[in-house]
């Protein structure tokens, strides 16, 4: 298993070897850190469903709807059978 190697809240002097691999890792990581992480998920939900269509990649670069109509229908049918 792998780690990063640095710090994890440089504030805190919190580095990344210094949280376990195990549950007690939700105590260590400090509460900023969490409110970033469900930040960037809002975001990327938020995201969704203002552009529910958009099967673009990457993603967040304005690519909306720009795909032709042979290739958006083979995307969006892939996307379909794929339950997503």
């Amino acid at each position: 298993f792998g780690r990063f190697s640095g710090y994890l809240a440089p504030s805190s002097g919190l580095k990344f070897s210094d949280v376990p691999s195990t549950i007690d890792a939700i105590y260590k990581v400090p509460v900023e850190g969490w409110l970033q992480i469900f930040a960037l998920a809002g975001a990327l939900e938020a995201k969704n469903q203002a552009f529910p269509m958009d099967y673009g990649y990457p993603a967040f670069t304005g690519q909306i709807n720009k795909l032709e109509e042979p290739e958006r229908s083979k995307k969006l049918l892939a996307e379909i059978n794929n339950g997503r």
